[in-house]
């Protein structure tokens, strides 16, 4: 029997509210990460895509493109793949409708197909059984790769205006105010949310945490991690910075080794 909007409520009150607190001042697997999926690909010797930031609008940019070079591939997308996306009812895009149908056709050809949410990807944990893997926050990996990985957004301990945006955002509040407002106002909150989101707390966008980015990796090693968010591509030690998509950028996991590549 579906649930009543009033269990919903009560139910985010309950799930969202206390972990949302916690954001604040930890990177602790309970406070920042859901996860549903497995971790585990069905064949580790297939080569992993990994596309981070496409920032998709009107459509899903390069992404045909690279499929065409990689037809026997999994994939893994590290947040960001559209300006602004809202899993909500009446919310969803064509361009969100046709990403998640390029998924469906490549989980029923037998690919892998992961998800790992960031900063504007908004309550889409009901997608979760379109991928193979969904997760938010910190934790991602590949079970048996050394490899792991997050969106990025929280490797900055010292960004507190961003983690105070993100708590407000992301909590049970927000929420209701999405589900209880006409579709047509929350768009254009969508629309002036997505404006925010490419303005605020630019000095902290444009400076590479590479002290807090080097400590979080180091708690990985020897394994890889990786990460988006930062859109430049850095190296430090085991830790990687996965460009951002815009031009069709994206990297290439085979057997261990961790390769950025273009389309060209």
């Amino acid at each position: 029997m579906p649930l009543g909007l009033g269990t919903q409520v009560i139910g985010v009150l309950m799930g969202l509210t206390l972990p949302a607190l916690l954001r604040m001042s930890t990177r602790s697997w309970f406070a920042h990460s859901w996860m549903k999926g497995s971790f585990k690909r069905k064949d580790t010797n297939r080569p992993l895509i990994v596309i981070a930031d496409p920032h998709w609008s009107q459509d899903t940019g390069h992404l045909k493109e690279i499929q065409k070079k990689y037809v026997q591939a999994d994939w893994l997308f590290l947040g960001d793949c559209f300006d602004l996306w809202i899993g909500l009812p009446n919310y969803e895009t064509s361009a969100q409708k046709e990403f998640l149908n390029w998924v469906d056709q490549r989980r029923q050809e037998g690919a892998w197909v992961g998800l790992w949410l960031g900063n504007r990807e908004y309550f889409l944990d009901y997608l979760a059984p379109r991928f193979d893997l969904m997760g938010e926050g910190t934790g991602g990996y590949l079970a048996g790769e050394s490899l792991y990985f997050e969106h990025g957004d929280l490797i900055n301990k010292g960004d507190v205006q961003y983690r105070l945006w993100n708590l407000l955002s992301r909590s049970s509040l927000a929420w209701i105010m999405f589900r209880l407002i006409p579709s047509s106002w929350g768009q254009r909150l969508g629309s002036w949310l997505e404006s925010k989101l490419r303005t605020t707390n630019q000095n902290y966008k444009i400076i590479f945490p590479q002290d807090s980015f080097s400590e979080v990796a180091q708690s990985f090693s020897p394994s890889t991690f990786i990460v988006g968010h930062f859109h430049t591509e850095h190296q430090v030690e085991n830790g990687r910075v996965i460009p951002w998509n815009y031009s069709g950028v994206h990297a290439l996991w085979s057997k261990g080794h961790l390769e950025v590549k273009s389309i060209s």
